[in-house]
């Protein structure tokens, strides 16, 4: 029985959650965030900054080949089993759960710590601006 449950967590929590948490991630800090900040903080953490080829493919590269590899998992998926035996409905059901859950853990605390960042008085787009506050706590 624990063969399945891990089954299922592989595919459903792993592989499909996995990819679209890469995804988002590439293009809110290399699109929101903006790669000049990043390279920025990249150049004061390590003392010099990434040169063109990491950039490129922090930019553009990474973020399509993620886009196009979820895309074909996603033609080619299958749901899945274990050897001839067939997962029932409801697995299948915890399993999007699973990837629910876990994606949306990126949108909702995007959206407390604007509400939050609006509410201190700072205003709901501060979130999105690079801040020097952390290099003083070195």
């Amino acid at each position: 029985k624990g063969q399945f449950v891990l089954d299922i967590m592989d595919t459903y929590g792993a592989s499909i959650s996995v990819m679209l948490i890469a995804i988002f991630e590439m293009i809110a800090i290399m699109w929101i965030y903006g790669f000049k900040n990043f390279g920025e903080d990249m150049k004061c953490m390590l003392g010099f900054a990434p040169n063109i080829y990491f950039q490129a493919c922090w930019v553009a590269i990474c973020p399509l080949l993620l886009t196009c590899i979820f895309i074909a998992a996603c033609v080619c998926w299958t749901q899945p089993s274990y050897g001839g035996i067939q997962y029932p409905d409801w697995a299948h059901g915890i399993g999007y759960i699973l990837v629910v859950l876990s994606v949306i853990q990126i949108p909702l605390w995007l959206l407390v710590t604007i509400v939050s960042a609006a509410m201190g008085g700072r205003g709901a787009l501060s979130v999105f601006r690079t801040t020097n506050q952390w290099l003083t706590k070195t």
